[in-house]
């Protein structure tokens, strides 16, 4: 029985409201409480096109007509504020109709270009029934900490607007069949993004799926509220404009847990996240496209690559291969370009850390005994490397990229060396490996034999074993490379004469000893200036006088040659020229400097 109808109609200045009775019963009916609930079974309700209706309870359409072009809210007023079509009833129209409860659809729902918006405060809004409903556009405006949630499949022919809401499809699917780039909208604020949630563990259903019809990138909103809040996306980008239809979901689970056991993996991998995985799935067409998966470093660890399950080889994870890092907002991104595999189900994709090449090694291989040399392994500044020595000692931290080897006598020596990444965990495919050879070094040793007057002229022996090459420094600015060299000091004075000496292999070694020249000036008593070439020069050989000066007198007294120069020379003849006699001649010498005196006066015999 009718009690009471309480229908809250408010109409525009411009348009207007019809209501139409089909049947002999009423089409609005009341249930019998302060709250109303708008009814028709089997009658035509009509919005006009600007009309609003409110209705303080729910609405249903039980074999009638209802065709909306206006705008009708339906909220909760003690009674949930619903919508209920049921058993045949045709709803159509190209208005908006804003429901603060569920969505139930046991009919014929044309969607038009209608709009469907679910703006509810409880914890949950269901769409729901018997019946999949095609929207046309679908919005979520409801308050925070409220969701909407699947319970049949759905799809989405218009626009999809998240806004900061999540929609959980559970194990069904949602389709978006507009293939605008834009078709869906939602929120990027971080911690408050709009995402579509889904169950079922590979059926292809319990998931997002849109069609394409562009090579231009495609937005998967996809994340959780099951346990730790994700929101993590897909990214798509169809190699072709031709038609495809992907579906993406994200687990936010251990794979683990749903059969796909983390630790069975191929070579190249190191590990995997424990935290999530998604699965892909290309239900229509063939076209290759581009994979972009999203995630947070902070909360989700450090990734290189992801890795796909089951394919090509066997029941374990397959690293993807090369790929794109990159970085987008607070996302870092991992891309597979042109990726193709898809199986016959959603494919699950993970995220993984990829194991570093073996590294190579820069140092020298053939190295002198007791030497300290560097070495460097290539790969990350980030990881840590792990060392092993034989035949010698690392001096500096042994951990580090670049460490410093002391080498023994003992060859041949070896290194080896392994990358590990920052986490301390994921070890290189491999080590690399040096055999180091240790040459004995030469050892360098030399003696001296002086000569001449003075003593000036050096000659130096070379007594070094093992060498191959020489280098002499005399210390006074002269040097050599023969083995068995000699110098001539012109000045008196302490020298450093140093030897380096290198094996076959360079390896070297020195060794110095000090040459000591006296200062002094010898004068000699007889010389023969006759053009032998032999005592031609009544020569005065010195050290350290700088000039000096002579004079030279005959037997009775008379001056007959003088000089003043750093080096005395006479060959037998007069100031003028002329050829002095065979005979005695006498000699005055001034020669001195800052230490000694060196004159003297004396006679010289001169032969012809």
């Amino acid at each position: 029985m009718i009690t009471k109808t309480t229908l809250s109609i408010v109409k525009s200045s411009v348009f207007s409201l019809f209501l139409a009775f089909i049947l002999a019963l009423s089409s609005v009916v009341a249930q019998t409480s302060n709250d109303a609930i708008l009814f028709s079974n089997g009658g035509l309700i009509y919005t006009a096109e600007g009309a609003v209706v409110q209705v303080n309870g729910g609405l249903t359409n039980d074999g009638g007509d209802l065709r909306n072009n206006g705008n009708i809210n339906i909220s909760n007023s003690g009674t949930e504020g619903s919508i209920y079509l049921l058993n045949g009833s045709i709803t159509n129209g190209n208005g908006l109709c804003r429901i603060e409860q569920n969505w139930f659809n046991d009919a014929n729902f044309i969607a038009e270009s209608s709009q469907v918006e679910l703006y509810g405060t409880t914890s949950e809004q269901l769409i729901t029934g018997a019946v999949p409903t095609t929207f046309n556009n679908l919005i979520l405006t409801s308050s925070t900490g409220t969701r909407a949630r699947l319970t049949i499949n759905a799809t989405v022919s218009g626009q999809l607007v998240l806004n900061d809401r999540e929609l959980a499809t559970d194990d069904n699917l949602l389709s978006v069949t507009n293939p605008a780039v834009n078709a869906i909208t939602n929120s990027s604020v971080t911690s408050i993004e709009g995402f579509v949630s889904s169950n079922n563990n590979g059926t292809g259903l319990g998931a997002l799926l849109r069609t394409t019809n562009t090579n231009q990138p495609y937005l998967f909103p996809t994340g959780s509220s099951a346990g730790t809040y994700r929101y993590r996306p897909i990214v798509i980008t169809p190699a072709s404009s031709d038609v495809n239809n992907y579906s993406v979901r994200m687990a936010n689970v251990d794979a683990g847990t749903e059969g796909y056991d983390r630790n069975s993996v191929d070579s190249q991998i190191c590990s995997t996240n424990p935290e999530f995985y998604h699965r892909i799935n290309r239900t229509l067409g063939t076209t290759a496209a581009d994979i972009t998966f999203f995630y947070n470093i902070a909360s989700d660890g450090q990734w290189s690559n992801t890795s796909q399950w089951n394919s090509p080889n066997g029941s374990m994870w397959n690293s993807l291969g090369l790929v794109n890092i990159g970085s987008s907002g607070n996302f870092a991104t991992i891309k597979k370009s042109a990726f193709n595999s898809f199986g016959n189900s959603s494919t699950p994709f993970i995220l993984h850390e990829t194991r570093p090449a073996a590294p190579s090694l820069t140092g020298d291989q053939l190295i002198c005994s007791n030497a300290q040399m560097d070495y460097a392994a290539s790969g990350s500044s980030t990881s840590t490397y792990t060392w092993t020595v034989t035949g010698g000692t690392i001096t500096t931290k042994p951990n580090q990229q670049t460490v410093t080897i002391e080498w023994g006598t003992a060859s041949p020596g070896s290194i080896t060396v392994t990358e590990v990444t920052s986490g301390g965990f994921c070890e290189s495919l491999a080590s690399a490996s040096y055999v180091v050879i240790l040459d004995s070094n030469p050892v360098a040793d030399f003696n001296t034999t002086f000569s001449g007057p003075l003593s000036q002229h050096v000659s130096f022996q070379d007594n070094s074993l093992n060498g191959a090459s020489w280098f002499w420094d005399f210390g006074d600015g002269k040097t050599s490379t023969a083995q068995n060299p000699s110098n001539y000091y012109s000045n008196s004075g302490t020298y450093t004469a140093q030897l380096i000496v290198e094996s076959p292999n360079s390896c070297s070694d020195t060794l110095s000893l000090e040459i000591n020249i006296n200062e002094d000036a010898i004068v000699p008593n007889v010389f023969s200036p006759n053009g032998d070439g032999n005592n031609d020069m009544f020569y005065i050989p010195n050290t350290g006088m700088g000039n000096f000066s002579i004079e030279i007198y005959n037997r009775w007294g008379t001056k007959i040659w003088e000089t003043t120069a750093p080096e005395i020379r006479w060959d037998g003849r007069t100031s003028s020229g002329a050829l002095v006699p065979e005979g005695t001649y006498f000699f005055i010498l001034k020669a001195e400097n800052a230490k000694a005196d060196y004159s003297k006066n004396g006679t010289v015999n001169l032969f012809r």
